[in-house]
């Protein structure tokens, strides 16, 4: 089956904000209107990338997608992989996705934005990071915010978040159980994948960086 990466989102976390969020970590363009936040595709980050899809699984009717390939939304669910005991009874929101430099450090964003717990490879022995959940993203009765001051706190929030860098995917590589420099093609296979991470990468090779440049080759 693979290992996967695992993120546990507040149970009340709406998925169109995170499919919207995820799209700005991976680049997208953010707009902030009278409504919102508006997240527009571009070309190295286009919507297929974070648009969130219902499944076809009738059986499993709160389940849906995130991106093509895909981030697996599951809503909630009652355990928390290899964590079971010291989140007895804990009910959340999870993301699924393989444990790879992208997803890790996708995931790492999102619960910064909006409070979780990080299980970064659901094959080895549970290891995790837990995000306080910010304040700003709940309303007097502590569920996500949806009118008043307080959506347009939340709104603001939404648009404060920057994407994801270099220095993250690096980092998160670092952690991940599917490391660039064991994929059988390297970056090359990365690429088919993850389209966002890898023009990220290509962006920071043609600014100079080190990294970059030595994991893609120089021209």
């Amino acid at each position: 089956m693979g290992c996967d990466a695992n993120l546990y989102l507040p149970v009340d976390m709406d998925p169109t904000f995170v499919s919207e969020v995820a799209g700005i970590l991976m680049g997208a363009k953010k707009v902030r209107s009278a409504f919102g936040v508006d997240v527009l595709a571009t070309k190295p980050t286009p919507l297929t990338e974070y648009e969130l899809k219902t499944t076809k699984v009738e059986s499993i009717p709160q389940m849906c997608n995130i991106g093509p390939w895909s981030f697996h939304w599951c809503s909630r669910v009652h355990h928390i992989e290899g964590k079971r005991k010291k989140f007895k009874d804990k009910v959340t929101n999870c993301m699924i996705g393989r444990a790879n430099a992208a997803t890790i450090a996708l995931f790492r964003g999102l619960a910064k934005t909006f409070g979780g717990i990080v299980v970064l490879n659901d094959c080895g022995d549970g290891e995790f990071e837990e995000y306080s959940r910010p304040k700003v993203t709940m309303d007097e009765e502590g569920l996500q915010p949806n009118d008043d001051d307080a959506w347009t706190r939340f709104q603001d929030h939404i648009f404060a978040v920057e994407p994801i860098t270099a220095d993250d995917l690096v980092k998160a590589n670092e952690d991940s159980a599917y490391k660039w420099e064991d994929w059988e093609k390297g970056i090359e296979e990365f690429a088919e994948w993850h389209t966002w991470a890898y023009e990220l990468l290509k962006a920071y090779k043609q600014k100079g960086d080190r990294f970059a440049t030595s994991l893609m080759g120089s021209d």
